[in-house]
């Protein structure tokens, strides 16, 4: 399975969800391979080092730029998932990555600034399924506040439910909150479900299996 992490706007938890997912599937058993396609390469020095550390389930890590359609389906002969973090940006990585990929998966913060550039995604979303047909492209919210009182989410899609090409996308209710274990634990090269917040823990063991609810 392909999965492509991917955004035009930078800075939205890409590589948190990328190298979060790899090790959640790793710790189901599954033969996983990280590939950077990021000119900031962020996961792979994420998987530096959660190498040095010698932490368990082993990450591989490989970066790749430029069309990279032909290299995900060389690989994907040799690896069960591949998973792709890519740039903050409209990028050829990302364009021929939508091309092989069974999911996209499209993190965003609930805020109107970061939803700013969702109607391009969308468009890229209704060009890559036409010649993609097993695409499954899906929207989830990272950084959600934990205030109790904060609407934010449910503003964010109200909004992103207005907009032309939505239907092609699947929102999650499941979503990734603020919190500082997920900046600790990337800088140890750990996923979050390796560390000692529980509610972190559960939030991303309850968005990894909806993802996955339908992989083989």
């Amino acid at each position: 399975m392909i999965i492509l992490v991917g955004e035009e706007k930078g800075g939205v938890g890409k590589t948190t969800a990328a190298v979060n997912l790899a090790v959640w599937r790793a710790k189901q058993g599954r033969d996983v391979l990280l590939i950077d396609a990021d000119p900031q390469p962020s996961a792979s020095k994420w998987a530096l080092r959660r190498s040095r550390a010698e932490a368990e389930p082993k990450i591989h890590c490989v970066q790749k730029t430029g069309d990279i359609y032909d290299s995900l389906f060389d690989l994907k002969d040799r690896y069960q998932d591949l998973i792709i973090d890519t740039g903050g940006r409209d990028s050829e990585e990302l364009r021929s990555a939508l091309l092989a990929a069974d999911i996209l998966l499209m993190p965003l913060k609930p805020s109107t600034f970061n939803l700013e550039t969702t109607p391009h995604m969308l468009k890229l979303c209704s060009q890559a399924s036409k010649m993609n047909r097993k695409l499954k492209c899906i929207l989830f919210f990272n950084e959600v506040s934990t205030h109790h009182l904060s609407s934010e989410k449910r503003e964010s899609i109200g909004l992103i439910q207005e907009l032309p090409g939505i239907e092609l996308v699947e929102i999650l209710d499941e979503c990734l909150y603020s919190r500082k274990a997920f900046r600790e634990c990337e800088d140890s090269g750990l996923s979050v479900i390796e560390y000692k917040d529980e509610k972190a823990v559960f939030e991303m063991n309850r968005l990894a299996k909806k993802i996955f609810a339908d992989a083989e």
